[in-house]
């Protein structure tokens, strides 16, 4: 279900091979196969001889820079992360990151990927819009992916995102339809699922690829009664949903979710 995604991805990266370099943002809400994407464009790198740099922002609470150490940890092995702090101590390490991507890109065309911005800490967000606006002149491919909840991301985040330049292609995932569901489902179960089944799949899940693969897994392993049960993946997503919603809306959608059953 993501054809014309794969083709956009695809596109930019050959255009970064040849010296025309492009920056990507993958938004959506969890589940949608932003990550999935991301792993499918970085076997395509490998394929065509690109050097890989991945990294991703963490709620973990790690320490700032995390995502570009972790990409750069073997194309840069020599960066020092953390300097003499201050705004020219920040400034210096920022230039030094441009540096290493436009020194490694120079070698060999260079896919970075940093996952998550919806956790990214200040520090990285300003490696990112530095890395964002060199990249155009290098054989530099950026792929991002954020969560497109407003709740998710913080307004420093929103505020960044929102301005980086137009030239970063944004490219939203929407629910896939109901023949991706099919393709999807069917692979996970093994068989062919009757167009009943798959529209039943379908509403459930909302097209949303992550839950659609769960509820599948679940009926693979009890059959009908699957319909009863709630993958716990799933449930975990549905309650960080609700636990972000005021005490007077989560009862309101708990009473709904009781009326829809009855």
């Amino acid at each position: 279900g993501r054809e014309f995604e794969r083709a956009e991805l695809a596109a930019a990266l050959d255009a970064a091979q040849q010296g025309d370099g492009r920056a990507a943002l993958l938004l959506g809400e969890a589940g949608m196969g932003k990550s999935v994407l991301a792993d499918w464009l970085v076997r395509q790198a490998r394929t065509s001889g690109v050097r890989v740099a991945r990294g991703a922002c963490s709620a973990a609470g790690v320490t700032p820079l995390w995502p570009w150490q972790r990409a750069f940890a073997e194309i840069a092995p020599e960066l020092r992360w953390h300097g003499d702090g201050g705004a020219s101590g920040r400034e210096v390490l920022v230039a030094a990151v441009v540096d290493a991507m436009a020194t490694a890109a120079r070698r060999r065309p260079l896919l970075v990927v940093i996952e998550d911005l919806h956790w990214c800490d200040p520090a990285s967000l300003t490696v990112l819009r530095a890395a964002v606006d060199a990249a155009s002149a290098l054989p530099v491919m950026l792929l991002l992916t954020c969560r497109d909840d407003p709740l998710e991301a913080s307004a420093e985040v929103s505020d960044q995102l929102a301005g980086l330049p137009a030239g970063v292609r944004r490219i939203a995932l929407s629910p896939i339809g109901v023949d991706a569901v099919a393709d999807l489902a069917g692979g996970v179960v093994g068989r062919t699922l009757s167009d009943r089944d798959v529209r039943d799949l379908h509403e459930r899940t909302g097209g949303n690829p992550f839950f659609v693969h769960e509820v599948a897994r679940l009926l693979l392993a009890h059959g009908p009664s699957a319909a009863l049960r709630v993958p716990p993946g799933v449930e975990e997503v549905l309650k960080r949903r609700v636990a972000r919603l005021s005490q007077a809306c989560a009862a309101l959608v708990a009473a709904a979710a009781v009326a829809a059953e009855s």
